[in-house]
């Protein structure tokens, strides 16, 4: 359903103070552009993102920006555990960031929510820690081709739209507002119907 994509090969980058709501900085000209930047696990964590006030020069960009300026997924390259987070807001991601795109337009945005709860449920993060990362202790990997072959159940319409509603909500509650995200008990709450509802459905294909 989607194909993994490197991030950006040129990380020249710069802090800035201005506020950013989404988008190119605002402050400069389009010869002049930048971009604001997600640095791998430092500002992606499972159903999040925090935008840490980094910028790419839009020169420094090789890769079509067009890449990053669409809805995808972000998956955490260097580490053991699966993590993932949907990016909305046109972020360019360095190479410690896998960009996931769909393979065909009929992908809504909402079917990009539903992969985002399978790649942060506990099965899909089990199955890739035992099969395809325990073994690397020194410097823990995920592959390319592992995210490519991830099994991804069929399952009914209304089945799927509650996961993808529970979805967005953990989207929204994980992506960082403030200095300080606190998973409070309705969240806590939140993620665990997620994760026995991810759990029953690759039962159900199983059967």
């Amino acid at each position: 359903m989607w194909s993994p994509v490197r991030a950006c090969g040129c990380p020249v980058w710069e802090t800035s103070a201005t506020p950013w709501d989404g988008g190119i900085c605002e402050c400069h000209t389009n010869n002049h552009a930048r971009y604001p930047v997600l640095r791998g696990g430092r500002d992606v964590c499972p159903y999040g993102t925090s935008f840490s006030d980094w910028w790419i020069a839009r020169e420094a960009i090789t890769k079509p920006i067009e890449r990053y300026l669409s809805p995808k997924l972000l998956v955490v390259k260097s580490t053991d555990r699966l993590q993932a987070a949907l990016d909305t807001w046109g972020h360019v991601a360095l190479q410690t960031l896998y960009l996931l795109h769909p393979r065909t337009r009929e992908t809504s945005q909402d079917d990009l929510y539903f992969f985002l709860s399978l790649l942060n449920s506990r099965l899909l993060r089990q199955y890739v820690y035992v099969l395809h990362t325990a073994y690397k202790w020194v410097q823990p990997q995920i592959e390319q081709h592992v995210l490519a072959r991830l099994p991804i159940p069929i399952i009914a319409s209304n089945e799927k739209q509650q996961i993808i509603e529970r979805a967005k909500l953990l989207a929204r509650a994980c992506s960082e507002i403030g200095p300080v995200v606190e998973w409070d008990e309705p969240v806590q709450n939140l993620y665990e119907e997620q994760e026995r509802a991810i759990c029953a459905l690759y039962a159900s294909a199983l059967c």
